[in-house]
């Protein structure tokens, strides 16, 4: 449904190709609005002439939406919206409706394409592109309605790869028992305690063990006071 994607409202003056601020007011507007990869827009559109009246497209005319990076590329663009993707009567049932012989159409547009988002993981600020809007009439074929410009920022968060991180764990008696003395059973059990080493034997006590040098040889020797 429309309500889901961003809607974006242009106002177009056809002779001159730019986008205008209003009905009423045909200033060509320098606003370059800002696009995101991996989203959906549906674009409203008013087609107006230099006079401020409405153009009105021929009924069995077809349309086509596109911006790129590069002009006269033999590659695809990073974005098409196809005639099928035009005035669907959904998309504008407010303020009159879309009603293309009355100069108001609308489109949708799939920012998820492999290649904006191919092209913008290689960009670390908004980059300026070109949008184009082509109407297609019988016996006559494609004119240019409008081309203006564009930003296209990257998106940081991308919802198709997302994954929570875990979160910081703070250390508690029970996580440095488990990490510093095994548990019985697996042949190593030993704990550093007062700055000494201390092994785990069979009976349940800590042994203390000490560094000595008997007979000029250096040995291990246990303080024969266990603990529990």
């Amino acid at each position: 449904m429309s309500d889901y994607r961003r809607i974006v409202t242009y106002y177009f003056d056809v002779e001159e190709g730019v986008p205008v601020s209003s009905v009423s007011e045909l200033t060509p507007t320098p606003t370059w609005r800002t696009y995101y990869p991996g989203t959906q827009v549906l674009f409203r559109a008013h087609l107006l002439n230099h006079d401020g009246s409405y153009f009105l497209p021929p009924a069995d005319a077809t349309w086509l939406f596109g911006f790129d990076n590069q002009s006269g590329s033999t590659v695809p663009d990073l974005v098409v919206s196809l005639n099928d993707q035009f005035n669907n009567a959904e998309d504008w049932t407010g303020d009159n409706g879309v009603a293309q012989t009355a100069g108001r159409i609308c489109w949708r547009a799939d920012l998820t394409s492999a290649l904006l988002k191919t092209y913008m993981a290689t960009q670390t600020a908004s980059v300026a592109l070109k949008a184009c809007l082509w109407m297609n009439s019988p016996g006559i074929g494609y004119d240019l309605k409008c081309q203006w410009n564009i930003f296209v920022e990257p998106v940081y968060v991308d919802p198709t790869i997302a994954k929570t991180q875990p979160g910081i764990q703070h250390v508690t008696l029970d996580l440095m028992n488990a990490s510093c003395i095994p548990l019985r059973g697996d042949g190593y059990r030993f704990r550093a305690r007062n700055k000494e080493l201390s092994l785990y034997f069979p009976d349940g006590k800590w042994a203390t063990l000490v560094p000595k040098i008997v007979d000029g040889k250096r040995t291990l020797d246990f303080i024969d006071d266990p603990e529990d």
